[in-house]
This record gives structure tokens, sequence and C-alpha cells, in this order.
């Protein structure tokens, strides 16, 4: 074989391997993320997971999420928080700021930008939501408080909060399968049992759309944001 033809056979051979570079990247957009929360609460004992995999299990990482434990007397949470030394000796000193028509201007663009980036974020996440699939949707709720007509209200309520969140989430995502929602009233004791299992799933695609559209808009937030001139800082000085 002549050099020429060993290197047409190289070229080819990258050719290839770039060409399944590409499809097998094009591929993984498609690919499918499936979330799955499941929570549990009965008195005041919690327990939940969060689930993702993809490959249908195929590869899969599962997270517990910690209980949270009340305190009997005060209806408190108790939370094991580590704070640091270094800052709790130091002493806050107080400082005066006049305010100036230009700091009141400035003030009302950081409020308008703040709210810009709030409606932005908001359509973000909807576009987001919109390319969402809800597989599985279970809410299952065991309540009791004693009193008969006070536990007939109680379900009543529950059934109301339940349908409201599902329509929500009708709503906003695309639902595959029809709800299982249940309220069990107990009339004779005081009791309480809830359990929650969602699944959810969205595309690789979907994902990289939504964080390049995050990221692009707090560039723009960024670039938006009023810069203090020179000017307003020597009258904000002097005043």
């Amino acid at each position: 074989m002549s050099i020429l033809t060993i290197k047409t056979v190289i070229a080819m051979i990258w050719m290839l391997i770039g060409l399944l570079i590409v499809l097998l990247s094009v591929l993984c957009l498609f690919i499918r993320i499936r979330v799955h929360v499941s929570y549990i609460q009965q008195g005041r004992d919690n327990e939940g997971s969060l689930t993702v995999s993809v490959f249908r299990g195929l590869i899969k990482k599962r997270w517990e999420i910690p209980s949270i434990k009340m305190d009997d007397d005060s209806f408190s949470v108790d939370y094991d928080i580590q704070t640091s030394n270094t800052f709790r000796k130091e002493k806050k000193k107080k400082s005066e700021k006049k305010g100036t028509p230009t700091d009141v201007e400035k003030q009302k663009e950081t409020i308008r930008s703040i709210l810009d980036s709030v409606t932005g974020f908001t359509k973000i996440t909807r576009r987001f939501l919109d390319n969402t699939r809800v597989h599985e949707f279970r809410w299952e709720t065991i309540l009791g408080t004693g009193d008969a007509a006070a536990t007939g209200t109680l379900s009543g309520f529950a059934w109301t909060g339940k349908s409201a969140v599902f329509a929500l989430i009708a709503k906003m995502m695309t639902v595959r399968h029809l709800p299982h929602l249940n309220v069990s009233p107990v009339f004779q004791a005081s009791f309480f049992r809830t359990s929650l299992s969602c699944i959810v799933s969205f595309s690789v695609g979907n994902a990289m759309r939504g964080l390049i559209r995050v990221l692009i808009h707090v560039r723009k937030g960024r670039k938006q944001q009023p810069k203090q001139k020179p000017q307003d800082r020597n009258v904000s000085k002097e005043a």
C-alpha cells in the first residue's frame, strides 16, 4: 500500500470516529432522567428518599432525606448547627447613612432588576416543566382527631388541598397516568399518617437547555445592573 492510501484510510477512520461521537452526543440529549421522590410521615416520625436513575434503572443513585425531630413540649424542630467562635466577640459598629434622591433611584432600579430576575427565572422554570413528564403520583393520608365532626371537616380540607396541588402539577407538567389520591378518616382515635410517591422524568437535552437559559439570564442581569457613577459617590459622601 502506498503512503497516500494509508493516509486516506486513517482519515476515514478518524471521520468515522468523529461521526460516531457526534451521533452518541445527539442520542445522549434524548436520554431521560427519572427522579423518584418518596416521603412518609406518621405521627412525629418521618422518612424519605430521592432516587435518580437513567437507562430504566440500570444506573441509579439514592439519597436518604434526613428525618426531622419535633420537640413535644415546645413543638420546635431540633437541628444541629455548627457555628464558629471567630465572630462571636466582634462588635457591630452603628453607622448612619443619609439618603439622597440618587439613592432612592438606585433602590428603585435594584427592585426592578430583582423583579425582572424573578420573572425571568419563572419563565425558564415553566419552559423546563412543560417538557417534564409525571409517571406516578400517589398521595395517601389517614387522619383522625378523635372527634367525628372535626375529622370529617379536616378530611374535606385534605381532599381540597390534594386536588389543588395535583391540578397545579397537571397544569405545569405532562401527566402520563391518573393520580392516586386517597384520604381515609379515622373517627374513633387520634391518628395521622401520610405517604407521597412521585416519579417524574426529563431529557438531558431539556436540562441542558434550561441550564443554558439560566446562565444567559444571569449574564444579562449582571449587564443590566446599574453601575454607580463617581458623581453619585461624591454626592453620597457630601450628604
